[in-house]
C-alpha cells in the first residue's frame, strides 16, 4: 500500500480531505497528515497563482518526509472585487477586524455578487517532481448575511447554485463534500490514483 502525505496544517481542511477519500476504500493508498512528521507545517506562499503555492507546499512536504506528497491551494474569487482575494483569501479574511461582516460591508452596494471557489491540487513524488495537477471551480453567489455553522472561511456568506436557499456553511458536510471545488479536484485525483 502506497503512503501519500497530505501537506496541510489546517485541521478542518484535513477532515474534509479524509471524508472524501474514505469513500473510496478500493484505493490501494494510505493517506497520512504531514502533522505526523512535524508539529508546525507552515510554508511561505510566495507564488503568484494557486498552482505555484500548492507546489511549494507539496515540495516542502516531500523534502521533509521523503514521501509522495499531496497539497492544495484554494481560495475565493469575487467578481465585485475584480477577482480578489484569490490566492490571498485566508490573509484577506484575517486582515478584516470584523471578519465576514467587513466583507459584506464592502460588497453592500455590489450588483454582481457572483464568485467562485478555486481549488488546485498537486501530487509530487519523493524527489518533489510534479506527477499530478488539477484546478477546479465551484460557482457561487455572495449573500447578504452570514449564516450557518459548518465549513470555514467564506462559507457562511456564500450560496452555491445547487442549493441557492442555503449558505455553504448551512450545507450538510456530506453534501458539500460531494459538490465543492475540493471534492471535484479530489475526484480527479482519485481517478488518477486508480
Amino acid at each position: 500500500m502506497q503512503n501519500i502525505i497530505i501537506c496541510s496544517g489546517n485541521q478542518k481542511k484535513l477532515a474534509e480531505f479524509n471524508m472524501i477519500l474514505e469513500k473510496n476504500p478500493d484505493l490501494k493508498v494510505n493517506f497520512a497528515s504531514i502533522m505526523n512528521y512535524t508539529n508546525d507545517f507552515e510554508v511561505a506562499e510566495t507564488a503568484s497563482d494557486f498552482l505555484g503555492n500548492a507546489l511549494l507546499k507539496a515540495q516542502a512536504g516531500a523534502k521533509l518526509t521523503k514521501g509522495f506528497c499531496l497539497a492544495d491551494d484554494s481560495g475565493i474569487e469575487i467578481n465585485a472585487l475584480a477577482g480578489k482575494p484569490g490566492i490571498y483569501s485566508k490573509r484577506f479574511l484575517e486582515s478584516c477586524p470584523n471578519g465576514l461582516a467587513d466583507v459584506l460591508q464592502e460588497l453592500k452596494n455590489a450588483k454582481d455578487r457572483a464568485c467562485r471557489y478555486v481549488c488546485c491540487i498537486v501530487l509530487v513524488n519523493p524527489e518533489g517532481q510534479l506527477i499530478f495537477q488539477t484546478q477546479n471551480y465551484w460557482h457561487c453567489q455572495i449573500g447578504y448575511e452570514a449564516k450557518g455553522e459548518f465549513g470555514f472561511g467564506f462559507d457562511p456568506i456564500t450560496h452555491c447554485h445547487e442549493f441557492p436557499e442555503l449558505t455553504v456553511a448551512e450545507l450538510e458536510t456530506n453534501i458539500k463534500n460531494s459538490i465543492s471545488h475540493r471534492a471535484q479536484a479530489l475526484k480527479e485525483l482519485i481517478n488518477f490514483l486508480r
